[in-house]
C-alpha cells in the first residue's frame, strides 16, 4: 500500500503545532452552524469501493463522471462510471487509459470535453504517468503532445473565463511538485514555477464569480500546509493562514448558485498514526467558516463534484480510517446560506 510520510512518527513539535493550530482555528476562524445546509446519503450503488480516483462534472449532458482510482486491498481500477443525479450506469470503451489511482480528471465546457492527466500505476509497471486523455462523449483518445512531468497527486480545475485547464502540484517521488501549468486545444503550457510550495495532494476549485483559482491543503516535505492560496490567472497570492486544520486529500468544489467553495474531510497525521476528517467547511472569500452539521463518515482521498443542473454537490467513497478498508456510499450535500 503507497503511503505518504511513513518513515515520520507524530513527533512533539508537530504535536505542539496541532495544539496551536487548533487555539488559532478557534480564535479566528468563523463557525457557525448553518440549520438549511445540509447531508443526505443517496441508498443506491454503483462503482465498488474505491479512493483516490478522478472525478468531474460533464456539464454538456448532466453527468457526474468517475474514473479509475484504488480499493482498500490495493486493486488499481480502469473503470468508467457516470452520475446522472438518478442511478449509476458504467461506460464501456475498447479504449481507455490504464488502470491507476491519484490522476486527475477535469472537464472542459467549451470544448466539451473530458480531460484525464497522469497519475500512480503499481503492479508490475510501478511508476508514475504523463499521459493524457480526452474522453469526447463516445470515445478516449490519448494525446501525443509534451506536458507535466509524470506525477500523481496533482490537481485540476477549469478556467471558464479563459477557456484553459489548470493544473498543480504532485509528487514523482522525489519531491514534491509546485509548478503551475495550462492546457487547451494547443496543449500544454507551464505558466509558473512560484507560489505555494511543493505539494501533494492539494485541493484545488475554480471560483466562477471571481475568476480565481483557490487552493487549499496538501502535504510535503515540511509536513501538512494549511494556507489558503488564489491563481488570478498569472500569480499566485497567499490570502489566508486560518481556517480548517491543515491536511492534504480534502474534496473541495465551487457552488455556482450561492458563490461559495465547499470542502470537506481530508486527512493529516503520519502512518499509522492518521487522523481523518469529517467537517465541512465553506469558504467566502474573505474567511473560513465550519458548518455544524452532521453528514458523511471520515475521510480521504474523495471527491465533492458541483452538480449544475441540481445545484448541490455530490460525493462518492474515499478512504476508510481502517487501514485496509475504503468506501463505496454516495451523498448529496446542499449548501443554503
Amino acid at each position: 500500500m503507497k503511503t505518504y510520510g511513513s518513515k515520520h512518527n507524530l513527533s512533539a513539535p508537530i504535536k505542539a503545532f496541532f495544539i496551536l493550530f487548533i487555539g488559532l482555528s478557534v480564535l479566528f476562524a468563523s463557525v457557525t452552524e448553518v440549520q438549511a445546509s445540509s447531508w443526505k446519503k443517496v441508498n443506491k450503488y454503483g462503482p465498488s469501493d474505491r479512493y483516490r480516483y478522478g472525478a468531474a462534472y460533464d456539464s454538456t449532458n448532466k453527468f457526474v463522471l468517475i474514473f479509475g482510482g484504488k480499493d482498500g486491498p490495493g486493486d488499481e481500477y480502469s473503470d468508467f462510471w457516470k452520475w446522472d443525479g438518478v442511478k449509476w450506469s458504467e461506460i464501456i470503451t475498447a479504449t481507455h487509459p490504464s488502470n491507476r489511482q491519484e490522476h486527475a480528471l477535469v472537464y472542459d465546457k467549451d470544448r466539451k470535453i473530458l480531460v484525464f492527466f497522469g497519475g500512480w500505476q503499481s503492479g508490475s509497471t510501478n511508476s508514475y504517468q504523463k499521459d493524457t486523455w480526452e474522453w469526447n462523449g463516445q470515445s478516449w483518445k490519448e494525446i501525443l503532445k509534451k506536458g507535466p512531468s509524470a506525477r500523481s497527486t496533482h490537481s485540476m480545475v477549469y478556467d471558464s473565463k479563459r477557456k484553459k485547464i489548470i493544473l498543480f502540484g504532485g509528487t514523482d517521488d522525489k519531491k514534491c511538485l509546485g509548478d503551475t501549468w495550462t492546457y487547451d486545444r494547443k496543449g500544454w503550457r507551464r505558466v509558473a514555477n512560484s507560489g505555494p510550495p511543493g505539494l501533494l495532494a492539494p485541493s484545488l476549485a475554480y471560483d466562477v464569480e471571481r475568476d480565481q483559482v483557490v487552493l487549499f491543503g496538501g502535504f510535503n516535505e515540511q509536513g501538512y500546509n494549511g494556507d489558503t492560496w488564489i491563481w488570478n490567472g498569472s500569480v499566485w497570492t497567499k490570502i489566508s493562514q486560518t481556517g480548517p486544520l491543515p491536511r492534504m486529500g480534502a474534496a473541495m468544489d465551487y457552488d455556482a448558485s450561492s458563490g461559495v467553495v465547499v470542502l470537506f474531510g481530508g486527512i493529516v497525521g503520519y502512518w499509522p498514526n492518521y487522523l481523518y476528517f469529517d467537517d465541512t467547511w465553506v469558504w467566502n472569500d474573505k474567511k473560513w467558516t465550519q458548518l455544524k452539521i452532521s453528514g458523511p463518515s471520515q475521510r480521504a482521498n474523495a471527491k465533492i463534484v458541483y452538480n449544475e443542473k441540481t445545484k448541490n454537490f455530490f460525493l462518492f467513497g474515499g478512504d476508510d480510517p481502517k487501514a485496509s478498508s475504503a468506501l463505496r456510499d454516495s451523498w448529496i450535500f446542499t449548501y443554503k446560506k
